[in-house]
C-alpha cells in the first residue's frame, strides 16, 4: 500500500470562533470549498460526503444552544458536530467545539474527511473534532476478489469520527487523535463498517486507533523510552496511517472485541517520531502539517499524523501513491 491520495481539493483554513454563528459560518465555508455537498437545517447544515471509492456518510454542523457547564451555567458555549451513516440510521456521538471571544479554530479537509483543532493547542476543552470516510483496503462490490470470496471482504460502508469531550461525569476532556494514535478509555468516537457501529466507551481492546508501527512498550512507560521505528540511517519512516477498531459485539475466546484494520486516512502519512504540532513537512513536492502531538507520557511519542495541506490538487491523480523503495 501507500499514501491514499484523494485527488480532491485540499483546504487548510483558519476561522474565527468568537461565537457559534461565526464559527459555523467559517467551518461551513471551508467544507463547501473542499467539495462537501450540503443542505440547510433550521440550526445549521447537513453534509453528504462521498469518498473517491464511492462510499458515503453524512455529518451535521449545528447550533443547538449548547453550554459545557458546569451544571446549568451559561459558560463555555459550543456548537455541535455529528457523523452518521448515509441513511442516518447509525449515528455517532456529538462532538462539541467551544467558542469564546478572540478564539480561532482551524480545519484541514478534503472531499470526504476533516480534522478540526485549535492552532498550536493540544490540550483544551472541546477543541477537536475529526472524522470522515476512510480509504478501504478491501475489494469493493463487483470486484473479482469479492465475487470469488463472497461478502466477507466486501465493504459497503465505512466511516469514523473522534472528539475530545466526554459526558460520563459532566463535560471533561478525553484523549483524541490530536494527542495520540491511541484513544484513552473512556473516549468519544464512532467507527462503523458495513452496519456494525462501535461507539464510546466500547471495549478498551477495540478502541478506534491509528497503527503506530512500533514495538510494544514495557511498563512503566516513563522509565522506558519509546522504541521508535527508524531506517538504517536513523531517519523516521513515513508510512500509511491505518485505522483500526473492533466490533460492536464481544468476540474472541476471552469475550473481548479486538481492533482490526478497517481502512486508512486519506491524504495523510504517519511519521515514526514525535514532532511539534503544526510542524510542516515537504514530501512529493507538497506540504503536510502535523496534527498530532503527545502531551503526556503515553502514545504518540511513537509518531505523529501529517495531513496534506495544499490548497488544491490533493496528490498525483487520486488513488495510492508509492513512497517506499
Amino acid at each position: 500500500m501507500g499514501i491514499a491520495y484523494s485527488g480532491s481539493e485540499i483546504v487548510h483554513a483558519t476561522f474565527a470562533a468568537g461565537s457559534r454563528a461565526e464559527a459555523i459560518t467559517g467551518l461551513h465555508a471551508a467544507l463547501v470549498q473542499a467539495g462537501w455537498e450540503w443542505v440547510s437545517l433550521a440550526d445549521g447544515y447537513k453534509y453528504t460526503i462521498t469518498s473517491p471509492q464511492d462510499l458515503k456518510a453524512k455529518m451535521t454542523l449545528r447550533d443547538t444552544d449548547k453550554y459545557l457547564g458546569p451544571g446549568v451555567s451559561k459558560d463555555n458555549p459550543a456548537f455541535d458536530i455529528q457523523f452518521m451513516s448515509f441513511d442516518e440510521t447509525r449515528q455517532g456521538p456529538v462532538h462539541w467545539l467551544r467558542v469564546a471571544s478572540g478564539r480561532t479554530l482551524q480545519v484541514v479537509a478534503n472531499i470526504c474527511q476533516m480534522f478540526v483543532s485549535r492552532p498550536g493547542v493540544t490540550a483544551d476543552l472541546a477543541h477537536v473534532a475529526c472524522g470522515g470516510v476512510p480509504w478501504v483496503p478491501v475489494p469493493l462490490p463487483g470486484s473479482e476478489c469479492t465475487i470469488e470470496r463472497g461478502n466477507d471482504i466486501e465493504t459497503t460502508e465505512a466511516w469514523w469520527s473522534n472528539g475530545d469531550v466526554h459526558t460520563m461525569a459532566g463535560f471533561w476532556t478525553v484523549r483524541c487523535f490530536r494527542q495520540s494514535f491511541m484513544l484513552g478509555y473512556p473516549a468519544t468516537y464512532a467507527a462503523c463498517r458495513n452496519g456494525d457501529l462501535l461507539t464510546s466507551p466500547g471495549d478498551a481492546t477495540g478502541l478506534l486507533r491509528l497503527i503506530p508501527y512500533a514495538q510494544q512498550q514495557s511498563w512503566p512507560f516513563y522509565m522506558n523510552p519509546s522504541p521508535i521505528t527508524r531506517l538504517f540511517n536513523d531517519a523516521p519512516l513515513r508510512v500509511e496511517p491505518l485505522l483500526a477498531w473492533g466490533a460492536s459485539g464481544k468476540q474472541g475466546p476471552d469475550g473481548k472485541s479486538f481492533a482490526r484494520i478497517k481502512g486508512q486516512v486519506w491524504d495523510a502519512f504517519w511519521l515514526t517520531e514525535q514532532r511539534t504540532v503544526e510542524d510542516i513537512e515537504t514530501m512529493d513536492g507538497s506540504e503536510w502539517i502535523n496534527y498530532t502531538y503527545e502531551n503526556d507520557v503515553r502514545g504518540s511519542r511513537l509518531g505523529c499524523l501529517y495531513l496534506l495541506r495544499e490548497t488544491a490538487g490533493g496528490g498525483p491523480s487520486g488513488g495510492l501513491g508509492n513512497y517506499a523503495y
